[in-house]
C-alpha cells in the first residue's frame, strides 16, 4: 500500500517527517519496505499485514500513525460542493430499483443515481495522487471511484445508467452463466459466485470485476453508483478460481468497513458533483440483510501486564486502547466497525504491546506449575532417533507435500495420494503417502555434489486415502548409500546393501525387544530378490531392501541405495511398556553344531525360528552360509550353532545326545533337509 504523506497531511495536519513515520509504522507492525519520491513527494511503500483490511486505505493508515503520534486524525466531512445545482432530481426510485437475492453473500448494498455528469480529464492534483498510488488515472468518474477506493478503503463501481435496466439484481449465478467482463474476457460462473444483474444479464462480477457491457464510456452522462459490503470469502473464492486479481477484490477479500459503505457514497458523490458536475438524486438506495452491531470483547486492563509481564499502568492502557477508538461499554469493550480483527481478549493485549513498544515486554520464561508430563510415546520416539543417531544416521526434516511424479513408481500410491486443495503448485500437490521420496530426492541431491557416503531418516507423519477417508500415521524410514572403505579408492568402495540395512533393524528393533522376523518381500521400490517384509509377531511393519535401479534413474541417483520404511506406530504398539528378565543359568551350556543343505529358496530365519522353539536349546547363530561346486544345483547349505541348556542342572552326555538327536530328525522332516 503506498502512502503519500502530502495525502497523509490532509487527515494529520501536523509536520510528519517520512522517516520517522516509516520507523514507527514499522515498529507497530506495518513494515515500510521503502520511501519512494513521486511527483515531488515523498510515497511509503507499507506492507499491510492480511488481518488488517482497514489499513487497505489512506484514512486506515493516518488512523495508525495518529495513534502512534498520540494526534486525532481530522475525517472529510461530504457536504453541498461549490456550484451544486439547487435542483436535486428528485427520489431514486423515480430512476432505479434493487432487488437484494442473494442476502448472506451481500449483507449490505447501496447505490446512488447521478446525471448529467460531463466526462473529461480530472484535475491535476487527483491524477497526480492516483499516479503516486500507482493507480492510472483515465477520466473524472472512473478516476473518482479509484480515489475513494484508496481514501476509504471502500471499492466502488460505476454503470452507465442508460445501458442497464431499471431494475439492479443481487444474486447468485446460475450453472452455465457467463459475463464478458471490463477486460473482455468470457467469466463461466457458477452458482457459488456471485453476481450484479439486470433483467437480461449480469453486468459486474461482484466486488472483483465489472461488466463489459455496462462499460463507463465518453458517451456515458448518467451513471448508477455502487457501494456494498460482499462476503469476503466468497469474493476471494470466486477470484481465485477465475484467476483475476484486482484492488477491488483485493479489499473486499479481506473485508471492508461495512459501516463506511454509505460514507465512502457521499464521498464520492460529492466530488462527482465537484469534478463532473454531477446532478444526484436527493436519496439513496441502502439495502441490508444485517445490522453491524459492534462487537463487545470482555478485557481487564490488568491482562496485559498478567499475559505480557512487565508493568504496564492501568491510565496508558485504557488510553492506548481509547486512541484506537476501543470505549469502555457495560460488560465490555467496544470496538470499531472497521477493526474485525480484534475479537478476544488476547487481541486488545496485543494491540496495546504492539502500539506502546514491544520492546517493553520483559524476556521471562511463563510460569509453571509443574513439569508436562513423559509419556511412553515420547520417551520411546526419542530413544529411537538417538539409537538411529549413534548408528551414523542423520535425521532430516521435510516438507509433508509431494509432486505425484515422485511416485511414479508405484500407481498405488498415486491412487492413495491426498490431493491439497491450494498447492502452492504442482511440485507440491499432494500429502506424501510415503517418506522414502523426500529422502531419495536429498539423496540424490547429495550425490550431484560427489558427497555418496550418506546415512539420512525421517520420522514423520505420512497420509494416505482410505474407503473415502483421509488418514495419517507415524512412519519411519531410511535410506543409505555410499560404503565403510577409503572413499579415495573407486574399486574399494562398496555400496551400502540389503544385508547392512537388515543389520540396522535388527540392532534397532532388539534394543526395544522385538522379536523380527524377515520374509521374503515384493514392492516396486525395491530390486527383485533383494526385498524382506519386517515382521513383528506375525504383524508386517515395513519393508526392507534395495532400491531398483529404475527408481534409481526416476531419482538420478549415482550410486546404488537401500533402504526400509516401518510403521512407528505399529511398533510402538508391539513394544512391551515392561520386561521380564531372569537370571543367567548357573549351570554350563553346551554347544553343538548343525550343518544342513535345504532349498534355496527356504530363509535361514525360518529354521532359526524353528531351532529356538526345540527343547533346550538356548540360544541359535547362523554362522556359515555355502553355495558351490560341493552341493547340488538349487540348493544351499546353513551352518548353526545351537546353545543346550537344562532348567538348575548339568546335562549328562546321554540327555545331550538325546536332544541333539530328535532336533536333527525335525529339522529333516519339517525342511526335507540333508544332514552334513
Amino acid at each position: 500500500m503506498k502512502l503519500p504523506i502530502s495525502w497523509l497531511k490532509d487527515f494529520l495536519p501536523i509536520r510528519l517527517d517520512p522517516d520517522l513515520v516509516a520507523e514507527r509504522l514499522t515498529g507497530a507492525g506495518f513494515e515500510v519496505e521503502e520511501i519512494l519520491e513521486i511527483e515531488g513527494d515523498k510515497v511509503l511503500e507499507v506492507a499491510v499485514m492480511p488481518n488488517r483490511g482497514d489499513c487497505l486505505s489512506i484514512i486506515g493508515l493516518a488512523r495508525e500513525v495518529g495513534i502512534l503520534f498520540k494526534k486525532p486524525i481530522r475525517m472529510p466531512k461530504p457536504g453541498r460542493a461549490p456550484g451544486q445545482r439547487h435542483a436535486p432530481l428528485g427520489k431514486i426510485r423515480q430512476y432505479l430499483q434493487v432487488d437484494l437475492r442473494a442476502k448472506r453473500l451481500c449483507p449490505r448494498y447501496a447505490v446512488r443515481v447521478i446525471r448529467d455528469l460531463r466526462i473529461a480529464p480530472s484535475p491535476p492534483w487527483l491524477a497526480r495522487r492516483l499516479e503516486q498510488c500507482g493507480v492510472r488515472s483515465l477520466n473524472n468518474i472512473v478516476d473518482v471511484t479509484n480515489y475513494v477506493s484508496l481514501e476509504q478503503g471502500q471499492p466502488m463501481h460505476p454503470f452507465d445508467l442508460e445501458k442497464i435496466g431499471r431494475r439492479i439484481i443481487i444474486r447468485s449465478a446460475e450453472a452455465g452463466e457467463s459475463l464478458t467482463t471490463l477486460d473482455q474476457k468470457d467469466r463461466s460462473l457458477n452458482p457459488e459466485d456471485l453476481l450484479i444483474a439486470d433483467e437480461t444479464g449480469g453486468i459486474a462480477l461482484a466486488g472483483i470485476m465489472g461488466g463489459l457491457r455496462s462499460e463507463v464510456g465518453d458517451p456515458t452522462r448518467h451513471i448508477a453508483l455502487e457501494s456494498a459490503f460482499f462476503d469476503p470469502a466468497t469474493i476471494r473464492r470466486t477470484a481465485r478460481r477465475l484467476g483475476i486479481s484486482s484492488e477491488s477484490s483485493y479489499r473486499f477479500e479481506r473485508r471492508v468497513d461495512p459501516e463506511g459503505v454509505v460514507v465512502a457514497l457521499d464521498r464520492a458523490t460529492e466530488l462527482l458533483v465537484q469534478l463532473a458536475s454531477g446532478v444526484p438524486t436527493s436519496d439513496w438506495i441502502d439495502r441490508r440483510t444485517q445490522r453491524f452491531r459492534p462487537r463487545s470483547i470482555s478485557f481487564s486492563p490488568e491482562a496485559v501486564q498478567r499475559t505480557m509481564g512487565g508493568r504496564w499502568p492501568r491510565p496508558e492502557v485504557v488510553s492506548c486502547l481509547r486512541r484506537q477508538g476501543i470505549s469502555r461499554v457495560r460488560g465490555g469493550w467496544r470496538v470499531p466497525s472497521w477493526r474485525d480483527d480484534l475479537r478476544v481478549e488476547a487481541d486488545l493485549v496485543e494491540e496495546v504491546a504492539r502500539l506502546t513498544g514491544l520492546d517493553r515486554v520483559p524476556s521471562t520464561f511463563p510460569p509453571i506449575a509443574s513439569p508436562p508430563a513423559s509419556s511412553a510415546e515420547r520417551r520411546l520416539t526419542t530413544e529411537l532417533r538417538r539409537l538411529l543417531t549413534d548408528l551414523g544416521f542423520t535425521e532430516t526434516v521435510h516438507l509433508s507435500f509431494l509432486s505425484p511424479r515422485d511416485l511414479r513408481y508405484d500407481p498405488s500410491l498415486i491412487a492413495k495420494g491426498v490431493a491439497i486443495a491450494n498447492p502452492l503448485g504442482e511440485d507440491q500437490s499432494i500429502l506424501r503417502p510415503s517418506l522414502i521420496p523426500s529422502l531419495l530426492k536429498t539423496a540424490s541431491y547429495h550425490h550431484q555434489h560427489k558427497i555418496f557416503d550418506l546415512r539420512l531418516f525421517e520420522l514423520r507423519k505420512v497420509f494416505w486415502r482410505e474407503e473415502g477417508l483421509t488418514k495419517e500415521a507415524l512412519s519411519l524410514a531410511a535410506v543409505a548409500s555410499g560404503g565403510f572403505l577409503n572413499p579415495r579408492l573407486e574399486d574399494s568402495r562398496r555400496g551400502c546393501d540389503f544385508f547392512e540395512m537388515k543389520g540396522v533393524l535388527d540392532g534397532l528393533l532388539d534394543r526395544f525387544r522385538l522379536q523380527v522376523r524377515f520374509e521374503p518381500g515384493e514392492d516396486p521400490l525395491f530390486h527383485p530378490g533383494q526385498t524382506a517384509r519386517v515382521e513383528i509377531n506375525r504383524e508386517t511393519v515395513g519393508l526392507v531392501g534395495t532400491i531398483h535401479p529404475s527408481v534409481l534413474d526416476l531419482f538420478d541417483l549415482k550410486r546404488p541405495v537401500s533402504a526400509f520404511f516401518l510403521s512407528w506406530e505399529k511398533m510402538l504398539a508391539q513394544i512391551h511398556k515392561s520386561w521380564l528378565f531372569k537370571s543367567y543359568s548357573k549351570v554350563p551350556q553346551v554347544q553343538r553344531d548343525l550343518a544342513v543343505v535345504i532349498e534355496e529358496n527356504v530363509p535361514a530365519g525360518r529354521i532359526r525360528d524353528f531351532l529356538e522353539g526345540q527343547e533346550l536349546v538356548r540360544d541359535v547363530l547362523i554362522f556359515d552360509l555355502y553355495q558351490g561346486d560341493q552341493i547340488s544345483k538349487g540348493k544351499k547349505s546353513l551352518a548353526f550353532s545351537l546353545s543346550l541348556g537344562g532348567d538348575g542342572k548339568t546335562l549328562t552326555e546321554e540327555e545331550i545326545n538325546g536332544v541333539y538327536s530328535r532336533i536333527v530328525d525335525s529339522v529333516r522332516r519339517e525342511f526335507h533337509a540333508d544332514i552334513r
